[in-house]
């Protein structure tokens, strides 16, 4: 719907506010944790097959909630699909000027297809479309296979020594 500018582009056309508010708007969603197709089962699959399992035991709703919905900002969710299946939940907040990732996941079965890699391409690409200024892309941890990759992105600022340095494209 054209009035409510966050519901604006392909999906959302053509629903009215009534089916907005009774969820028959024809998109879909799922809010059966144990569904192995739902957000928190992909989050500690993604945990489970990339080592990052701090708990002997998974993540439940109400924990999921606490880490990755409830939030002070703007968070919006992007879900990637692929053949009818999710295979991939990135949370990012939005700002007036800029967008922070904040967490992204994934199945572990799709690590070929570098879905970490099209996630931060969809997020560069929609602070284009809407005209956001700045990515963050959360701290880079040299050290960490898990968080290394953000160096990887050009141009970006780092703070070294409590000084800002930017590093450009070469």
């Amino acid at each position: 719907p054209a009035y409510i500018p966050q519901m604006k582009g392909p999906g959302y056309d053509d629903v009215s506010i009534r089916q907005l508010l009774t969820m028959t708007s024809g998109v879909r969603w799922n809010e059966d944790y144990s569904d192995p197709q739902s957000d928190v089962a992909l989050f500690n699959k993604h945990r489970h097959g990339r080592d990052l399992a701090r708990y002997d035991r998974d993540i439940d709703a109400a924990g999921y909630e606490s880490f990755l919905v409830e939030s002070c900002c703007d968070t919006l969710e992007l879900s990637y699909w692929r053949d009818g299946k999710l295979v991939g939940v990135a949370t990012s907040d939005r700002g007036a000027e800029s967008m922070s990732a904040v967490y992204f996941y994934f199945d572990p079965d799709h690590s070929r297809l570098s879905p970490g890699v099209y996630n931060v391409l969809k997020q560069i690409e929609l602070c284009r479309r809407w005209r956001v200024r700045y990515l963050y892309l959360g701290f880079h941890i040299a050290g960490s296979e898990h968080m290394a990759y953000k160096a990887q992105y050009l141009p970006h600022e780092r703070l070294i020594d409590g000084c800002w340095r930017r590093f450009q494209r070469e």
